[in-house]
């Protein structure tokens, strides 16, 4: 019967499309079991860690901020100093509060291939700054730290069985100090007739074997909201917003080699590379450039030429 043991036969017409089926289906079959063994040997070599819940505590603890709060643009940890101010203000770097530092949102690029997505459309809709370049990894990049990757549920589950998709994950995890997958749809487990637990397999080898944060969202629209609060939370350490250059990549052009190695100053990031590469012209010389020389660059302070001059003049120490 239908729930007891016995043989299968499947029937297929010889010199038909059926054939090709059939093979692709086999191939299919055996990346999804190949992937599901991978699975089971990390689990089993301990690659995987299991804690215990804490039991007992209470959530109210003293000083504890509700769940809104962290999605309020006012909101900071008392570790970061916040500043007083609405939501739009420091969004837009205009708040006026007098000796206050305003919080700026950090620029997302999204890859170019996401332009015509809905989730693009609604992050507009929020009228952050956004950019569109061809990403390595990923399908959106937050200030200099955060890669998210993004899957409708049937692309989680298409990729488990038919690509890499611990493979593609695991690059990106080793290319972002904060990697993020968010998987976006309903009903993730009856996307396709695969075991439930080899996609919670996936799941944890993503999550606790890879350090991914993993995020659930319904509707294009809601991972546009996530993305927008990420942004806001973001306390990026490149000037500007701009993303980063060292993100792992396999090719630089050689405009990109000089931002890279500029850029990796202390406090100077992308932004003042390319005004410091504009003015100066080389990497000479900007390294064997006067304090006086370097603040005299549009965009370069005080502290920046200090730190830049004070740093190509330093010894490198012995152990």
């Amino acid at each position: 019967g239908r729930h007891g043991s016995g043989t299968i036969y499947v029937l297929v017409t010889k010199g038909t499309t059926d054939e090709t089926f059939t093979h692709v289906s086999r191939v299919r079959e055996k990346a999804m079991t190949k992937g599901i063994r991978s699975l089971s040997a990390t689990a089993a070599s301990g690659g995987f860690v299991v804690t215990t819940p804490m039991s007992g505590l209470s959530s109210a603890v003293k000083g504890q901020s509700s769940i809104t709060a962290f999605s309020d643009a006012s909101y900071t940890s008392g570790v970061s100093g916040a500043v007083a101010g609405t939501a739009a203000d420091k969004i837009t770097g205009n708040d006026t509060g007098s000796g206050a530092q305003t919080e700026k949102v950090p620029l997302v690029i999204a890859d170019d291939r996401e332009g015509s997505s809905r989730v693009v459309e609604a992050l507009h809709g929020f009228g952050i700054s956004m950019g569109f370049e061809r990403l390595e990894f990923g399908d959106y990049a937050i200030g200099d730290r955060i890669l998210v990757e993004r899957k409708t549920a049937r692309d989680f589950t298409d990729s488990l069985v038919e690509r890499d998709l611990i493979g593609q994950i695991k690059r990106m995890a080793d290319a972002a100090i904060k990697p993020v997958l968010i998987i976006e749809g309903e009903d993730l487990y009856s996307q396709r007739n695969i075991n439930p637990n080899a996609i919670r397999g996936a799941l944890c080898a993503i999550s606790i074997g890879m350090g991914v944060s993993v995020f659930y969202t319904k509707t294009p629209e809601e991972t546009a909201d996530l993305l927008y609060v990420m942004a806001k939370r973001e306390d990026s350490t490149t000037e500007g917003g701009l993303k980063s250059p060292h993100f792992h990549k396999t090719y630089r052009s050689k405009r990109e080699q000089l931002e890279y190695i500029i850029s990796a100053f202390p406090g100077t990031g992308l932004k003042n590379a390319r005004l410091l590469l504009e003015h100066f012209g080389t990497i000479e010389n900007i390294i064997t450039a006067s304090e006086e020389e370097l603040r005299a660059v549009n965009g370069i302070g005080e502290v920046s030429a200090k730190r830049i001059y004070e740093t190509a003049r330093e010894r490198y120490p012995e152990y």
